[in-house]
């Protein structure tokens, strides 16, 4: 993987967004991530608008041999990266260590309101800080994440729009300097160290201001302020009018090197800031071990904690800043104390586990889901728990769902902190494939696009893919190898040719069953197909405990013959109705016996009707749909499944689990699974003679029907049902054909 990052510091600079820098550019490449910058202050030189413009062009260029662009701030750097990213079409991730807008409208426009008064008014007064914000809401919008530093910031970029699940706390990297040592190196004099821009929400005038009163206690401390900033000449003066002279010392801009200097000769650290996102200069204080005197305000409660390592006063509250101060430089077994609990603290703050969270962020995709299946909208149900058990393996998981007007289904709806749905909303479902692309269009980045068949959703995600220039991964559930398919209806037909095209333009395939597979390959339709069978929890099924207490022949007393299962929804491919005409022929020698239906379905009142004119209403018990079977596969006699054509089969399996002997049509995982007179009687689609014939030979011979139960629950152990850990591993494996890694 490469990444380009858009920095407005260099590594030999101080500041928070250098040191970050410098830590992707020493730990990404032991992650496998190879890493280049290009930094802002290489185009500072340049006028206002011409510099922000060269700096875009520039990361497009270099784009072009990247994966990603991710920009260390979301305002003269992060725009211009945001832009470069929608035209060079780049994943785009911004990390946001401080508001923008609200800093210079505190330098340029006179704002006087701290930052969480800022965001919680919505009064940004002024046509710059508008635009500042619409710029960074730009940014926000376009990010596929936001790597904030703490906490505190995470709420304020939140309030500020972004959506809460892209926000991602990584505390900022820190790499020790000082050992243990430094606690107990003699430190002469009473210095007084701060670090940062010399701006005005640090404080620094309320901090030159009370130094006459410190040295009225500790007569010869001294106030060290290291960094740049425009209010530095006019705080210098006023320290001069105060009659401080040499006592406060503005050095400007210093080298790592020298600012480690003046820690380490230090006695105290003080940070009287009205705003802070995550201070790295607090980190490199507690490093020297230097006991800290900071404000209750931003991130700074998640660094220092009150009366442990150091001390917590109120922003421009002079009193206790000054008390705060005094107290430190004069009593050294306590400043002692909290320097070593400093010390101690910084350890989780290490450089690579920093690193380790940023690569995970890097490498972390979006998939974007298009599915027919509404059930995905049911609580409780099993495909709504398959599509949770997807969304563990990747960053987010959007789901398009085909749906009418008509179906009421949620228009959106947040399921998890990754796992999001939506429905089309279509008029009529020949608007489902324009309405699933028009959704699709809103997104702002898409890594991998999954559709759960090769026609309506397939065509769809084929244009998405081309879009957002996205990997795109077709499934195949049905046995579109049959002819039956094909000749059952003209939108079937149709539906084939749209099947030939998306399938010879997808990216990687996934089938249900071997001869899927192979009619794919055979076709030069997709050279390597993956297989992996729908998950079917055989383990769970077995264990069952209450399956001897279902009584069946005392729920059907009037059952007092073989009693035959069928199993499926009431839909065409199924093919209910011939086997309803099958056992009416089986009833010709047994006319004890009885026929349970289990499932639902549009064509349930032809299903019964035909049942009358069969004349066997009183034979056939439509039991309708359960969520729970296993007590019928245990306790009936044979399993009668004649679907026209079948992908998978999940009721062949579920009924080998319990040993129960089949007659089945010769669809799906027959033939490659099962085999005919070894595992399971196998008859042509719509042959009811064959289909009758067959169930009379289980009925006539029950012992040998046992066995041949018994060998399609060993060929079970043969061809290695997954485990549901092992189903998503090969899930994830096909997310990863694809790309997308987590």
């Amino acid at each position: 993987m490469r990444v380009l990052v858009a920095t407005p510091l260099n590594t030999d600079e101080s500041g928070g967004p250098a040191r970050h820098l410098e830590m992707m550019l020493e730990e990404l490449p032991k992650q496998g991530i190879k890493v280049s910058a290009i930094s802002f202050k290489d185009f500072r030189k340049e006028k206002n608008v011409l510099r922000h413009y060269k700096f875009m062009r520039e990361i497009i260029r270099q784009s072009k041999k990247v994966d990603l662009i991710y920009a260390l701030d979301a305002g003269s750097v992060g725009f211009p990266a945001a832009v470069a990213s929608w035209f060079a079409r780049k994943r785009f991730i911004v990390r946001i260590p401080g508001i923008h807008a609200w800093e210079q409208g505190v330098q340029q426009c006179g704002i006087k309101e701290n930052l969480d008064e800022f965001v919680a008014s919505k009064k940004w007064r002024g046509f710059k800080i508008a635009i500042w914000l619409r710029m960074q809401r730009y940014v926000m919008k376009r990010a596929l994440k936001i790597v904030v530093p703490s906490d505190y910031m995470r709420g304020i970029v939140i309030q500020l729009g972004a959506q809460e699940h892209r926000v991602r706390v990584v505390y900022s990297s820190f790499e020790s300097h000082f050992d243990l040592s430094i606690l107990d190196r003699p430190r002469p004099g009473n210095y007084i160290v701060s670090i940062g821009r010399v701006v005005p929400w640090k404080g620094y005038r309320t901090l030159v201001e009370i130094m006459p009163a410190i040295r009225e206690q500790i007569p010869d401390a001294k106030l060290v302020v290291i960094g740049e900033g425009p209010e530095k000449e006019e705080l210098a003066n006023h320290a001069r009018t105060l009659g401080l002279g040499d006592s406060v010392t503005f050095t400007g801009e210093l080298s790592p090197e020298n600012v480690r200097m003046y820690l380490a000769r230090a006695k105290s650290f003080a940070l009287n800031t009205g705003y802070e996102g995550f201070s790295h200069t607090i980190l490199e204080a507690m490093d020297a071990g230097l006991p800290v005197v900071t404000t209750n305000v931003g991130g700074n409660p998640e660094l220092v904690i009150d009366g442990k390592n150091g001390r917590l006063v109120p922003h421009e509250d002079r009193e206790q800043l000054q008390a705060a101060i005094i107290e430190l430089l004069s009593n050294e077994e306590k400043a002692r104390n909290f320097a070593a609990a400093s010390k101690e603290s910084i350890g989780c703050f290490a450089g690579t586990q920093a690193a380790k969270q940023i690569g995970d962020i890097l490498r972390q995709r979006l998939v974007l889901m298009l599915s027919s299946d509404r059930k995905i909208f049911e609580n409780g149900s099993l495909v709504r728990q398959r599509m949770k058990d997807y969304a563990s393996m990747v960053e987010e998981l959007h789901i398009i769902v085909f749906a009418t007007c008509e179906h009421t289904c949620p228009e959106t709806e947040a399921i998890g902190d990754n796992l999001f749905t939506y429905s089309t909303m279509s008029k009529t479902r020949w608007w489902y494939v324009w309405d699933s692309i028009m959704l699709g269009r809103t997104f702002t980045d898409i890594d991998l696009i999954t559709c759960q068949d090769p026609f309506e959703s397939g065509l769809a995600g084929w244009v998405l893919a081309k879009l957002f220039g996205a990997k795109l991964s077709l499934q195949v559930h049905t046995d579109i190898t049959s002819y039956h398919y094909e000749e059952e209806s003209r939108l079937n037909w149709f539906r084939m040719k749209i099947a030939r095209f998306t399938l010879k333009r997808a990216d990687c395939v996934r089938v249900v069953a071997e001869r899927i597979a192979e009619w794919l390959k055979e076709y030069l339709i997709f050279p390597n197909p993956v297989v992996l069978p729908i998950f079917t929890d055989v383990e769970a099924m077995l264990a069952k405990t209450n399956l001897h207490a279902f009584g069946m022949r005392r729920k059907y007393p009037h059952f007092t013959g073989p009693i035959v299962l069928w199993v499926g929804r009431f839909e065409v491919e199924k093919d209910c109705a011939t086997a309803l005409k099958a056992f009416k022929k089986f009833l010709e020698t047994y006319p004890d016996a009885g026929m349970l239906i289990l499932g639902e379905g549009r064509l349930e009142i032809e299903l019964r009707i035909l049942s009358r004119v069969l004349g066997i209403p009183d034979r056939v018990e439509f039991v309708g749909f359960e969520t729970d079977i296993s007590q019928y596969y245990f306790h009936s006699d044979m399993l009668l499944a004649t679907s026209r054509y079948e992908g998978y089969g999940r009721m062949l399996v579920e009924a080998a689990a319990y040993s129960l002997p089949m007659v089945s049509t010769d669809v799906g995982i027959i033939g490659s699974w099962f085999k005919e007179g070894e595992h399971t009687h196998v008859c042509p689609v719509g042959d009811t003679d064959c289909l009758a014939d067959s169930m009379r030979m289980i009925a006539q011979y029950p012992d040998e029907a046992k066995v041949m139960g018994e060998r399609a629950h060993a060929r079970l152990q043969e061809v290695h049902i997954p485990t549901q850990e092992e189903y998503l591993a090969q899930m994830r494996e096909t997310f990863e054909t694809c790309g997308v890694h987590k």
